[in-house]
C-alpha cells in the first residue's frame, strides 16, 4: 500500500483535497468581499460627498490610500497561510482514505490479511480502528467457514469409500457425520446475510441441503 514517487510528489493527492481548497478559497473570498465592503464603502460614500470639507476628503482619501497600503499584504500572507494550512489538513484525511481504497481492493481480491495501517498525525484514525475489526470479523467467519467445508469433504470422503466397499452400517454412521458437519456449514454461512432473494430462498432459511444430495452432486462432478 506504499505510494508510488509521483504521488507523493504531487501536492494534492485526492479529487477531495481539490474540492476541500476550492471551499476554503471561496469561502476566504467571501469574508473578504464582506470585510472590504464594511470598510472601503463608507469612506468611499464619504470621499463622494461634495459637502463635505476639502481637508475632511483629504484625510477620507489618505486613510483609503493608507488601507490600500497596509491591508493588501497582510491579507495576502493570511490567505497563503490558510491555503497551506488547508492542504496539511487535507492530506491528513486524503491519506487515510487513500489507504482505506488500497485495503478495499485487496479485500475486493479476496486478501483479508490487509489492515488499515495510518501515519502518525492522520485522521480518521477511529475509522481505521472500526474497518481493522470488521476485517477481523469477516475474516474470522471465512476461516470458519472453510474449516466447515473442510470437515465436510473429509466426511463425504469417507461416506464414499464405505459406499464403495458395501459398508451399510458405516456408510448410515458416515450420513449422518455428513449431515451434521453440513448442518454446521449452514450455520457458518447463515452469519452472512447477501440478498432478500437470497434470505428468502431455501438455502438461506435456516435449513440446510441434505447430505445425500450433496454427496450425489460431488460424485457427479468427480
Amino acid at each position: 500500500m506504499a505510494r508510488s514517487k509521483s504521488q507523493r510528489r504531487r501536492i494534492l493527492l485526492d479529487e477531495f483535497q481539490y474540492r476541500l481548497l476550492a471551499f476554503n478559497l471561496l469561502y476566504f473570498f467571501i469574508l473578504l468581499l464582506v470585510m472590504a465592503a464594511f470598510l472601503f464603502v463608507p469612506l468611499m460614500i464619504k470621499l463622494d460627498n461634495s459637502a463635505l470639507p476639502l481637508a475632511d476628503r483629504q484625510e477620507v482619501a489618505s486613510l483609503i490610500l493608507s488601507l490600500h497600503a497596509t491591508l493588501w499584504p497582510v491579507i495576502g500572507i493570511v490567505f497563503v497561510l490558510l491555503a497551506i494550512h488547508s492542504v496539511v489538513v487535507s492530506h491528513r484525511i486524503a491519506g487515510a482514505l487513500y489507504r482505506f481504497r488500497a485495503v478495499f481492493q485487496s479485500l475486493a481480491l479476496g486478501n483479508f490479511t490487509v489492515r488499515a495501517t495510518l501515519r502518525k498525525r492522520d485522521y480518521l484514525v477511529k475509522e481505521a480502528a472500526e474497518l481493522n475489526a470488521m476485517i477481523e470479523a469477516v475474516g474470522g467467519r471465512l476461516t470458519g467457514s472453510a474449516r466447515h467445508r473442510a470437515l465436510l469433504r473429509e466426511r463425504l470422503q469417507a461416506l464414499n469409500a464405505s459406499l464403495q466397499r458395501g459398508e451399510a452400517e458405516a456408510c448410515r454412521r458416515r450420513l449422518a457425520e455428513a449431515d451434521e458437519a453440513l448442518e454446521r456449514l449452514g450455520a457458518a454461512l447463515n452469519q452472512f446475510t447477501l440478498t432478500d432473494r437470497l434470505s428468502r430462498g431455501g438455502a438461506a432459511n435456516g435449513s440446510a441441503p441434505s447430505a445425500a444430495s450433496v454427496t450425489g452432486a460431488d460424485e457427479a462432478k468427480e
